[in-house]
């Protein structure tokens, strides 16, 4: 099970972004004209939030609890993609990526400390 939540992440992951970026480039015509082609930004913001994505798939992998590991992988592979679609489409800096990359590590410890709390 978590094996297929991991590649289920991986794919959505993958997928996802390229969607999003296909559709803030070429529809709603997002991003600098001299970059033109989809494939660029997707190479771009792809290796950028990789390092999210690298933990966020460890996490799943060798994740003990089995409850809800497909949910977990649907929405965080959603949440790295939305916040992969808002950096492109509002164009933000390097100082809104580090604080992204600090949310999203903030969730990944408070997902993984209440898994490790007691339940009564």
């Amino acid at each position: 099970m978590n094996r297929i939540s991991a590649l289920l992440f991986g794919v959505l992951y993958f997928g996802g972004a390229y969607a999003a970026i296909w559709f803030l480039i070429q529809l709603l015509n997002c991003g600098d004209p001299a970059l033109s082609g989809v494939g660029i930004y997707y190479a771009i913001w792809i290796i950028a939030y990789l390092p999210m994505a690298i933990i966020a798939g460890i996490l799943l992998w060798h994740k003990t609890p089995r409850n809800n590991l497909i949910f977990q992988a649907v929405a965080w592979a959603l949440a790295i993609v939305a916040l992969m679609a808002c950096s492109l489409f509002f164009d933000l800096k390097w100082p809104m990526l580090i604080l992204e990359y600090t949310i999203f590590g903030l969730g990944l410890l408070i997902t993984r400390i209440t898994r490790k709390l007691p339940t009564t």
